[in-house]
C-alpha cells in the first residue's frame, strides 16, 4: 500500500510539474529561473527562442551583458525585494527590454531563487521614434509654404497694398 501511495504521489507531482512547465512555455515573453549566483536553472520557450537554446546552467552574464540588469539582480538577492528596470542589449541586433526580477520567498528544490521576466520594448520604441520623425518632417515641410504665404500676405498689407497688378499676381500665386 505504501508503494502504491508513493507511486500515486510521484505521478501527481510529475503531472503538476508538466503542467507548470507547459504554462511557463506558453508565456509569450522570455522568463528565466535563476539561482542567487545568476546561474540559469530554466528558460521558457520564448527565452530560448530569443537568446538561443541550451541556456540552462549558464551564467546570465554570458547570455545578457547588461551591467544594469546584473546590478538589479544583485539588489534583488541582497534586499529580497523585486526590482523593475529597463536595459538595452546592443548585439546582435539592438533590443530594448523592460525587466522584472522577483526573488522567491525561499529557494526551490532545483536551486531557483529568482525569476526574471522580460518584455521586449524594441518595436514600441521604434514606432515611437517613427512618430517623432514623422512629426518633425511634417512640421518642417509645412513651415516652408506657410512662410511663403506669410511673406505674400505681409507684402500685400504693406508695400503692395495699393498695387492692383501685384495684388492680382500674388493672389494667383497664393
Amino acid at each position: 500500500r505504501l508503494d502504491n501511495t508513493a507511486t500515486r504521489r510521484l505521478k501527481r507531482r510529475e503531472r503538476d510539474f508538466d503542467g507548470l512547465e507547459g504554462a511557463l512555455d506558453a508565456l509569450p515573453g522570455p522568463l528565466l529561473q535563476l539561482t542567487n549566483e545568476r546561474q540559469i536553472v530554466r528558460a521558457n520557450r520564448a527565452a530560448e527562442k530569443m537568446f538561443g537554446g541550451n541556456l540552462e546552467d549558464r551564467d546570465l552574464a554570458g547570455v545578457m551583458r547588461s551591467p544594469s540588469l546584473l546590478a538589479a539582480l544583485s539588489r534583488a538577492v541582497e534586499e529580497r525585494v523585486g526590482q523593475d528596470m529597463q536595459f538595452v542589449l546592443p548585439a546582435p541586433i539592438e533590443r530594448s527590454f523592460a525587466a522584472r526580477v522577483e526573488p522567491l520567498s525561499k529557494p526551490a528544490r532545483d536551486g531557483t531563487s529568482l525569476v526574471l521576466a522580460l518584455v521586449d520594448l524594441t518595436s514600441i520604441q521604434r514606432a515611437d521614434q517613427m512618430r517623432v520623425d514623422f512629426v518633425a518632417n511634417a512640421s518642417h515641410e509645412i513651415r516652408t509654404p506657410l512662410a511663403t504665404l506669410i511673406g505674400f500676405i505681409e507684402t500685400l498689407r504693406g508695400p503692395a497694398k495699393d498695387d492692383e497688378e501685384a495684388r492680382t499676381r500674388f493672389l494667383a500665386i497664393m
